[in-house]
């Protein structure tokens, strides 16, 4: 009996040991992540970040729904070339605030309106956290306004800084070193003569035989530069003496050969109206081709004097298209013009169609300005913007400051303005009014369904509830659930309640109380 006792003292001794060992050993010292996340939230309740695979199959730790970062301090705002030199000193607009430890960035954007309405086209550079400084082209000598917008790495944008205007500067002679322009960055014929000072080129700056006849200007040689004998027949090329350079009544048919002036040794423009006897020139003697394929210059051309006809005005660079009825109020017409817009210029065509006093068709057409800027095609069925009917469609081309878009339009009550933008080179984005729909990759996000998985543990046999927050649009919301699992038969009961545009209630009852993964999906309809 004393060796039995002893045999299970020793045993219950032995169990001891092991216990003590087992609490005094790190519980998660030899475990992993299995293709999966490890969530983290707040006393709230809420998600705050995960740990492990993300939803896009990547790893890592993800911040999510922090609080915004505080409004950074006012930018330092210095003119430079043709742009702006912004900085940040890393302070912020109350002195109280302190660098959140989630910081991203610090966006820039620049806007022509101290109070306009910031977007990721005002986006026009970042800083990072701590402060720096960054150069932006203002693609304008106009004043424009800073404006510092600090994002955490959660993505949450906090409050704008208070604007700061600043005026990019032109170009001037301090800003080229001397000897820095020469030959080969000048174009040919960028140096006239007006842009020489007087007396600036003298005889030692030409070479020799530098000055050719089609670098000298008509009677710039007079009778009086030149010596005399230096001048005779073998120095003038044949028919080079037109004219112009003969004195009046210096030449009479005593000094001409006879028939040796013909039509071919007359110069272009030598005979003109004032030379030609009145209606000695007929249709008779023109050759039936004598105006084919000539250019005809300074002319006001039309098909008719009046009724459908078209009139080319070459002074208003414009075609004038006429329909030739009596209720026309305006002639249709095609016109090309050159807009200036200070620091570029852009060149356009507009066609339009006749008008009978009910408004008029147009189609405009903009290439890209001088500086590289985006051009445009709009189209107008009619230009009463303020009626009843009013729409257009608007292509717009991209570059690096502005996205490229399709735009149409039709006014209220029924329509409203559809925009078109690509994202990456694999996506696209529809907005209408405040709400917008993306399709990259081939997957398309709308913004009245949603998906996504709920993790929850529930108590054993009892149900348990978590509230999965979602913003959703649609006046009718539906959410559908469905338990994850590798048991089945211990998920007795998943279920939604409390739909609505803000998220729903998730109900999980089960045999234990395993952490259960849920998937969920929401819809919202108009009923």
């Amino acid at each position: 009996m004393s060796a039995e006792l002893t045999r299970l003292a020793e045993r219950v001794a032995d169990l001891e040991r092991r216990l003590s060992a087992t609490t005094r050993t790190a519980r998660l010292a030899y475990s992993s992540i299995e293709d999966g996340a490890i969530e983290v939230y707040d006393n709230d309740g809420t998600l705050r970040g995960s740990i492990g695979v993300q939803p896009d199959g990547t790893v890592g730790m993800v911040a999510v729904n922090a609080p915004p970062p505080p409004a950074p301090a006012p930018a330092l705002v210095d003119s430079a070339l043709a742009g702006l030199d912004v900085s940040w000193d890393g302070q912020w607009a109350n002195d109280e605030d302190t660098t959140p430890l989630d910081l991203a960035l610090v966006q820039v954007h620049m806007t022509a309106l101290a109070d306009e309405e910031l977007s990721e086209e005002t986006m026009v550079a970042a800083l990072v956290p701590g402060g720096g400084r960054t150069g932006v082209a203002t693609g304008t000598y106009e004043p424009m306004w800073i404006i510092l917008v600090a994002v955490n790495t959660s993505g949450v944008a906090g409050p704008p800084s208070a604007p700061v205007q600043g005026q990019a500067r032109r170009a001037a002679s301090d800003d080229i070193l001397n000897g820095a322009i020469t030959d080969l960055q000048l174009a040919e014929a960028a140096v006239t003569e007006a842009a020489l000072a007087a007396a600036a080129v003298g005889k030692t700056a030409i070479q020799d035989g530098a000055i050719s006849t089609p670098h000298m200007v008509a009677n710039s040689i007079q009778g009086d530069r030149i010596a005399v004998g230096t001048l005779d027949g073998d120095r003038i090329t044949a028919r080079s003496i037109t004219g112009s350079q003969v004195i009046a009544q210096s030449l009479t048919a005593n000094e001409l050969a006879a028939n040796s002036v013909t039509a071919l040794q007359l110069a272009a423009g030598i005979v003109d109206a004032t030379h030609i006897k009145a209606g000695s020139l007929t249709a008779g003697l023109l050759a039936a081709d004598a105006i084919n394929g000539k250019v005809i210059t300074g002319s006001r051309l039309q098909t008719a004097a009046t009724g459908r006809r078209v009139v080319v005005d070459p002074e208003r660079a414009e075609v004038s298209i006429y329909s030739g009825i009596a209720e026309e109020m305006q002639p249709g017409g095609l016109h090309a013009d050159v807009l200036d817009l200070g620091a570029s210029k852009q060149a356009g065509v507009s066609l339009s169609a006749p008008s009978l006093g009910k408004g008029t068709a147009y189609l405009a057409m903009q290439s890209p300005n001088t500086t590289g800027g985006a051009g445009s095609i709009r189209l107008e069925p009619s230009d009463r913007i303020t009626e009843p009917g009013y729409t257009y469609l608007l292509a717009r081309q991209g570059n690096s400051t502005t996205q490229e878009l399709i735009e149409s339009y039709a006014s209220a009550p029924s329509g409203g303005k559809i925009t078109v933008q690509q994202q990456t080179s694999a996506g696209f984005t529809w907005r209408t009014g405040t709400t917008s729909a993306t399709l990259r990759d081939g997957v398309l996000s709308v913004p009245n369904i949603a998906v996504g998985t709920a993790r929850v543990t529930p108590v054993a046999d009892k149900p348990t509830s978590f509230r999965v927050a979602k913003r959703l649009e649609g006046k009718e919301v539906r959410a559908f659930v469905t338990a994850s699992t590798t048991v089945p038969g211990t998920v007795v009961e998943v279920a939604a309640t409390d739909a609505d545009n803000t998220g729903f209630t998730l109900w999980v009852t089960r045999t234990n109380a395993t952490a259960t993964n849920v998937w969920w999906l929401m819809i919202g309809s108009d009923a």
